[in-house]
């Protein structure tokens, strides 16, 4: 299996609109890595996306992914979901082919004026909804959704020739030592906060809990957050203290 980083960047980009910090300033001077668009994933081999935060139409264009057949949704927040209305570029630009959206447990209730856009994007041939009740099989890769303890979110057991790729970008504290989740080759998690714990918030610790308690071979860590102002090579330098620990960047490929 072959899964592209589309978006390695956290609740608010980098940069952030307006912000003259040093850590955003240094992302618009020197792009890629230290530019990070929202959160997203693409595996190739079934042309699948997983997530769409609001500037997933750049990050498409940005890497050249030629196609989108569907979208996996972990969870609700917009910096998950904000960018769904990609269904419409995606049915223009391939002809009129619906895309498959997998929706999280509660689905997703997106409205202007009462008016479902969800229900509009159906109506309208752009997609069609279905729930991620059950694995799905495409071809020779299974995405197996897994609750997270929270209640609402999701992970993903993406299984493939026997490889593993687990995919969860955000929430990791609320992960469960389920089977689908142990052993993989690669472990993408959302980065918990560097220093100390916040209440409700993933801390780095809490990835060291996931880590020594689901055993993947590797850890790339996502969803990084502009709020602690660090920038792509200091991140690295953090991570390296840590064993099979790895920052994701925009661009980046995870070849299994």
């Amino acid at each position: 299996m072959n899964f592209l980083v589309t978006g390695s960047g956290g609740a608010l980009r980098i940069p952030n609109a307006t912000c003259q910090c040093a850590t955003c300033r240094e992302a618009r001077a020197r792009g890629v890595p230290f530019k990070r668009l929202g959160q997203s994933l693409y595996l190739r081999e079934i042309a699948a996306l997983f997530d769409a935060s609001e500037d997933v139409n750049e990050a498409i264009n940005a890497y050249s992914v030629a196609r989108i057949d569907s979208i996996f949704i972990t969870h609700w927040h917009p910096d998950h979901t904000a960018g769904i209305r990609v269904v419409e570029a995606l049915h223009s630009a391939s002809g009129g082919k619906r895309v498959e959206v997998f929706l999280p447990p509660g689905g997703l209730d997106f409205s202007i004026n009462g008016n479902s856009l969800l229900d509009w994007f159906v109506r309208s041939g752009f997609c069609t909804l279905r729930a991620l009740d059950a694995p799905v099989e495409r071809g020779t890769v299974t995405v197996t959704p897994v609750p997270l303890d929270n209640g609402y979110a999701l992970a993903f057991a993406v299984d493939s020739a026997g490889r593993r790729l687990v995919h969860a970008p955000c929430h990791a504290m609320y992960l469960p030592d389920r089977p689908e989740l142990r052993n993989a080759d690669v472990l993408v998690m959302g980065m918990g906060t560097p220093d100390g714990k916040e209440p409700g918030k993933t801390s780095f610790a809490d990835n060291l809990a996931a880590i020594a308690a689901l055993s993947p071979r590797r850890a790339v860590l996502t969803h990084i957050e502009e709020e602690w102002k660090m920038g792509h090579d200091e991140l690295v330098a953090f991570a390296e203290r840590y064993p099979g620990v790895e920052i994701a960047f925009d661009g980046m490929e995870i070849a299994l």
